[in-house]
């Protein structure tokens, strides 16, 4: 999107967003439009100028592998990071130390207190899955933790460190998770923002 914006200006020869936005502006009412907005509805409707907008040419579902989807691992598409309306979707590079044992350059979490599970992620997955409910869910609060079914995992700071506890039975991805979330690029949270354990 940022490479077409710069293709854009570069093509109009504006040296700044405010210039290509005059220029476009311009442009729209010499075409006899009310504004660039107009000009671009008309496009969108114009089933020759615009036929990216018509149903037809939305027909191609996304991209799709006859893989399940499993917690560690994916094709790393990134598609559940960029679709998720509340940026409850997060990915960490793999680290060198767990490459043995895990698949997949990134591995992806879900911030469930984010999460509204609105199955965008599930949509635009090209694996069979629920990213939502596959991927390691991380809470920050012990009510959330109690009240979640299936595999989630609670983080508390415990003397300034981060702890990290599992639901019984999920208990053996503690360690990865953990190396994970203190690796360089790691937690996508302020360590004080999540709440200490109770003394």
């Amino acid at each position: 999107m940022l490479k077409q914006l710069v293709k854009d200006m570069d093509t109009a020869g504006a040296g700044s967003l405010p210039e290509l936005i005059a220029q476009r502006s311009a442009a729209a009412k010499d075409a006899g439009h009310n504004s660039s907005v107009a000009a671009h509805l008309a496009d969108v409707f114009d089933p020759e100028a615009g036929e990216y907008y018509q149903a037809e040419f939305q027909a191609k579902l996304p991209k799709a592998v006859d893989t399940e989807l499993q917690m560690w691992g994916c094709v790393a598409c990134n598609f559940c990071v960029t679709v998720c309306p509340n940026d409850a979707v997060t990915r960490i590079a793999t680290i060198d130390a767990l490459k043995d044992e895990i698949d997949g350059r990134q591995q992806y979490f879900i911030l469930s207190e984010l999460c509204n599970e609105c199955g965008n992620c599930m949509t635009f997955c090209p694996e069979i899955g629920d990213p939502a409910i596959i991927k390691p869910r991380l809470v920050t609060t012990q009510e959330k933790f109690d009240n979640t079914d299936g595999q989630v995992f609670l983080l508390e700071r415990s003397n300034g460190d981060l702890t990290v506890t599992a639901k019984p039975g999920f208990e053996e991805h503690v360690g990865r998770l953990s190396a994970l979330l203190e690796s360089d690029q790691g937690l996508p949270l302020r360590l004080d923002t999540i709440p200490a354990d109770a003394p």
